[in-house]
């Protein structure tokens, strides 16, 4: 009986050992397919393909082991970042109780918990059983990252690299310049610490993907990741020589309030025109439709924490919430003024990850988001 019992329990771990395997690279593949995905609308309803489903099947694989590691994650939530992140979704979980839109809310809440599942506790675990996990994650997102940005670049070629048909050139796989602009950016950070466990032939192969990655974020022609990367550049300088971390500071909070006070004049959005009209859009934000837009959804969503300061509209809700917040000479012609699928570029969106927790989840919202931040 006894033997009986402990070849149960040996078969038993095998196969929660197996799963787990099963369920790692179905995590591996969701993150290297992120570049190929795409949108699929079904109704009212869209899903990313192949990212989510897969992510979906990852999650549901995990119940049949995810007891095996209950001392791992016991351990796990001893750390301050993730008892942080389990203070932001409870939190989360009474703005949605006290929402406005609280099916609206419901759905995002439940979407973000399992983004926390699946993007930190089931990595972690995979971790702690694969320290190859990461690199494995790393050259594989590398490939494929690599391989849309050649078919991005394609297509762009086929416009003559025209700034104002940098929209087209990411589709299917981003419908806005933007999205693959931030993106390229985004994998150009992972390559540093890829970089250093690279051997001789590697280094070199990730320096071209570098270089094809700035070209990419240049010929994105978008506004926000060029600004996103100088931003970026000069807060990596900060930390690497604290004698300029005041400038900085003021420098980008300088930027800011110009472009909050800055005169208005509606004209048309710079991407329409060249390169030089595009760089000078910059330094007149006053002037630029984008810019004015993004400044009418700041200030709506000012508005929203100001009726609604502790627990916000609920998550997810801003979308629908700040179209009656609009004031009438605050508005553009791509401003929105219903609660539908629009097109390109003017969805409900704040354009800020500060104010979207403000307006959505309260002052609290937003101080857990800062502390992120700090941490």
């Amino acid at each position: 009986m006894s033997i009986g019992s402990d070849m149960s329990a040996l078969y038993l771990r095998n196969n929660s050992i197996n799963t787990r395997r099963l369920n790692q690279w179905l995590t591996i593949w969701s993150f290297w397919l992120v570049p190929w995905s795409f949108e699929l609308s079904l109704g009212q309803h869209r899903i990313t393909i192949p990212t989510e489903v897969l992510l979906m099947s990852s999650a549901f694989l995990s119940v049949f082991w995810i007891r095996q590691e209950f001392k791992l994650i016991k351990t796990l939530l001893q750390d301050r970042m993730v008892q942080l992140l389990v203070i932001w979704l409870l939190w989360s979980i009474v703005a949605t109780i006290l929402s406005t839109e609280i099916l609206i809310s419901a759905k995002y809440v439940v979407i973000r918990i399992l983004q926390v599942y699946c993007f930190l506790l089931l990595p972690v675990i995979f971790i702690f059983h694969d320290e190859r996990f990461i690199p494995k994650i790393l050259n594989g997102l590398a490939v494929t990252a690599g391989t849309v940005l050649l078919l991005v670049w394609f297509q762009h070629y086929q416009y003559d690299f025209r700034p104002d048909t940098a929209q087209l050139a990411g589709r299917p796989f981003y419908v806005d310049h933007t999205h693959y602009g931030i993106f390229w950016l985004l994998v150009l950070t992972f390559l540093i610490p890829l970089y250093k466990v690279q051997n001789e032939v590697g280094r070199k192969l990730l320096l071209v993907l570098a270089f094809g990655l700035v070209l990419g974020i240049f010929l994105s022609f978008s506004r926000a990741a060029w600004l996103c990367g100088i931003l970026m550049v000069l807060i990596y300088g900060s930390y690497q020589y604290r004698k300029i971390r005041w400038i900085v500071a003021v420098g980008i909070a300088t930027i800011g309030i110009l472009t909050i006070i800055s005169p208005r004049e509606n004209v048309e959005s710079g991407r329409n025109q060249s390169i030089i009209s595009l760089l000078t859009s910059l330094s007149q934000p006053g002037k630029d439709v984008s810019i004015l837009e993004r400044k009418n959804r700041y200030k709506s969503a000012i508005r929203m924490a100001a009726d609604r300061p502790i627990t916000g509209f609920g998550p997810g809700t801003f979308p629908k919430a700040f179209i009656p917040y609009q004031k009438v000479n605050e508005m553009t012609r791509i401003s929105v003024n219903t609660y539908e699928r629009h097109e390109t570029g003017r969805g409900g969106s704040v354009h800020s990850e500060y104010l979207r927790p403000l307006a959505e989840e309260g002052i609290p919202g937003l101080l857990i988001w800062i502390s992120f931040l700090f941490m």
